[in-house]
């Protein structure tokens, strides 16, 4: 089986566990897996294996004398770790005596590493060189995590430092690293709790029995330990650790295609009137805002349809945080597909795929909605301010088509679908928004189409 078509498989399964983590909150899985190593401690004499962008193939950690080292998880299945690249190099160069920023690669063999630094030097004109550690099992073990990235510092002294997300790595905590101030990380929590999600939270096993419970709604602020998650099904409904904006995207998100993609309210139509815009983002100044992350779960011992169960949660939400929401239509700057000619793009035989990744795509067999829905899904399209509008006139099925592109820049995706006679291009639109507001801030005028 070719990389590409086996890799639409990974990425069903991949999506589902993990795609939740990255577009939540500062990634949680469902592993429980915690440090060896207490903060402060002592550790052991490490050697790195299957190094590439070194002089050697293994070193020793204690090497690095002098300096603090940084080992960042990833793999390429993590779009925001690789993104990150040229933040890293810049912060590796810019402070070089006095830190060692080493990638850590946790799943994938010096191959298929090597595959990623030229697709991201060809394409994303990023060329990567920090030392990367290939598929190093001792190193997985000896500091195992529950998502990626990953960050595990460790002091001149060879002492474990802290243990953080990607956001801890910045040109303040590292200047200040480089002047002798003392740091204080914010340390990034493993998944400590046992959740059983088809139960009350915090009762029972969750934090009581629970057997009495017929109706349970619970809310609660930002709760590390936890994995993030948005699911409904006949008796339960849950959103955890994520912010306020993302619970209306799923609530009010279409149909999760045959590829997994969740296929959220596009963030680009959600229109906000509210007292403060900073309490509705997950990051400001590159930072995780935790204080803007709430969970939320309905119980019901009765089963109900998952519309029903929708409807509550919604509900709840509006009442619970004074809010409320109705559609309206805006005119934005949208990234509109449009197609030169519709009869040559049918190909509705072979194998489905839809196959995307930060430098290329395969297509076989898919509708131009389920391209769309998988390219918000798998890529930051999740977050961009353009919606994405489909004037192709086509419905049937696009297929044989594979070609590579900086994904994230626009114009270069748009440069390789013009060879498959697509174009994707920006123009203005009149699109449906959902407007959310605060009851207390914003009152509508006249008659308004209420989103329910």
């Amino acid at each position: 089986m070719s990389y590409y078509k086996s890799i639409i498989y990974m990425k069903r399964i991949f999506f589902i566990l993990t795609f939740l983590s990255v577009i939540l909150t500062p990634g949680y899985s469902q592993n429980s897996k915690k440090s060896r190593f207490k903060i402060g401690e002592a550790l052991p004499e490490i050697t790195l294996k299957n190094l590439i962008n070194y002089p050697k193939s293994a070193e020793q950690l204690s090497s690095f004398q002098g300096k603090t080292v940084v080992l960042y998880f990833w793999n390429e299945g993590c779009s925001s770790s690789i993104q990150e690249w040229p933040r890293l190099i810049k912060l590796q160069n810019e402070y070089t005596r006095y830190i060692q920023i080493v990638l850590v690669n946790e799943s994938q063999n010096e191959k298929n590493v090597k595959r990623i630094l030229n697709d991201q030097k060809r394409i994303a004109h990023v060329n990567m060189t920090l030392p990367i550690v290939c598929l190093d099992a001792d190193l997985n073990n000896l500091f195992p995590r529950n998502s990626v990235p990953h960050l595990v510092w460790i002091d001149p002294a060879g002492n474990l430092m802290a243990v953080t997300a990607s956001d801890q790595l910045n040109n303040k905590n590292i200047k200040a690293l480089s002047i002798g101030e003392r740091l204080s990380l914010k340390q990034k929590d493993g998944v400590r709790y046992k959740v059983d999600y088809s139960k009350p939270l915090y009762i029972g096993s969750n934090g009581g029995n629970g057997e009495h419970v017929l109706w349970q709604s619970v809310v609660s602020g930002y709760y590390p330990g936890i994995y993030a998650t948005l699911a409904i099904d006949s008796c339960s409904g849950t959103m955890t650790n994520t912010t306020l904006v993302t619970m209306f995207r799923f609530l009010f998100k279409g149909e999760t295609n045959r590829f997994g993609a969740l296929n959220l309210f596009p963030a680009s139509r959600i229109e906000l009137k509210v007292g403060d815009t900073s309490a509705y983002s997950f990051k400001i100044n590159g930072e995780y805002r935790d204080d803007n992350f709430f969970s939320y779960q309905l119980y019901s011992r009765k089963t109900l349809s998952r519309e029903t169960m929708r409807s509550i949660m919604l509900n709840d939400v509006k009442r619970y945080f004074g809010l409320d929401c109705y559609w309206s239509k805006s005119r934005k700057m949208c990234l509109v597909l449009t197609a030169k000619d519709t009869t040559q793009l049918g190909h509705g035989i072979g194998e489905p795929m839809a196959a995307i990744r930060a430098t290329g795509m395969e297509l076989n067999n898919v509708t131009i909605s389920e391209v769309l829905e998988n390219l918000m899904a798998l890529t930051d399209y999740n977050h961009s301010r353009y919606p994405l509008i489909d004037e192709t006139g086509f419905n049937g099925k696009i297929g044989s088509i594979k070609f590579e592109a900086n994904i994230m820049d626009y114009h270069d995706l748009n440069r390789a679908l013009r060879e498959f006679g697509l174009e994707l291009t920006l123009r203005p639109r009149e699109v449906n928004t959902l407007v959310v507001y605060e009851t207390n801030y914003f009152k509508p005028e006249g008659k308004i189409d209420i989103a329910n």
